[in-house]
């Protein structure tokens, strides 16, 4: 009798599997209980150690039967295994729906019994709600402009979907002859965004005295902040023309944030490529000592 050398062991198999794998495969079920399972494998194991023949034992149809054919029965399993989970996949989420602010950030985790594949994740409208980044379960969105949009969580077939309703952003601009502000209370009155007057002319010694103060707490109270460096025009005449009728609106607007003072006018009257609406210079805003300019922030794209 011919004898055969035969390594028998456990052999693990490492498998990156992906949703959509297909259906496992019959005829699998060596010890005939009717299931394939772990004791398949001892039993695989068993008859090897006998120097078996057979060869319906030819697993991976290679013309040999060997510790090979484990292997692929052990594989097998694993993928039987895994498209139960992936069958039984289920999604959810705390908050199906947010009411956001424009330049605000939500990051929020998708909740899943399914640990073997990944979750991709989709908007429906970058930008009105944009995902910065995402990591396994949990994804951080900001939200750029007034809408609606939703955002898709998908594992193997199963997704879920959370709703963002974007209003337009409440912010204020600020100098240093706005003095002492309390910034957290300016947050709980409302607004959500402030943008803070760097400087002013052409000489970069004219930093405004209380930027750098104003900047450190108001990202301290929770506020989105931003900043803009003041230029001086000879009328305010000269200073909108600039914009509306000498230069090309159009092409700004394709490149920079158009923000435009006009307390007089509707948002409605606006050009349609305004993003940010100086509405008022003389609003009450808590935390402020007397009069403040009160915008509103459309998109920020």
């Amino acid at each position: 009798m011919k004898i055969k050398n035969i390594i028998i062991g456990v052999i693990t198999s490492i498998v990156l599997i992906n949703c959509g794998m297909s259906v496992f495969a019959k005829g699998l079920d060596i010890n005939a209980d009717n299931k394939v399972d772990v004791n398949d494998v001892t039993y695989l194991q068993n008859e090897l150690s006998g120097f078996t023949d057979n060869m319906d034992y030819d697993l991976n149809n290679d013309g040999r039967v060997d510790v090979n054919d484990i292997s692929t029965l052990q594989i097998e399993i694993s993928n039987n295994n895994i498209k139960n989970i992936e069958a039984n996949t289920k999604l959810s989420v705390v908050t199906n729906e947010y009411k956001k602010n424009v330049g605000d950030t939500v990051t929020f985790s998708i909740i899943t019994n399914n640990a073997i594949s990944d979750i991709t994740y989709s908007s429906s409208d970058s930008t009105v709600a944009k995902i910065v980044s995402s990591d396994k379960n949990m994804v951080k969105v900001k939200v750029n402009k007034v809408g609606t949009a939703t955002i898709t969580a998908q594992q193997c077939s199963k997704s879920v979907s959370v709703k963002f309703n974007v209003d337009k952003a409440k912010c204020i601009d600020i100098s240093e002859w706005n003095c002492d502000i309390n910034f957290n209370k300016v947050r709980k009155a409302g607004v959500t965004c402030v943008i803070i007057r760097a400087g002013y002319g052409k000489d970069p010694n004219q930093e405004d005295n209380e930027f750098q103060k104003y900047y450190k707490q108001a990202k301290a109270a929770g506020l989105n902040v931003g900043a803009y460096w003041y230029s001086y025009a000879t009328s305010v005449d000269a200073a909108k023309s600039m914009l509306v009728d000498s230069a090309y609106p159009d092409e700004l607007a394709s490149k920079y944030l158009i923000w435009i003072a006009a307390p007089n006018t509707s948002y409605s009257d606006l050009p349609s490529y305004v993003d940010l609406w100086q509405y008022s210079w003389t609003g009450p805003v808590d935390g402020i000592r007397g009069d403040v300019d009160l915008n509103y922030i459309y998109n920020l794209n």
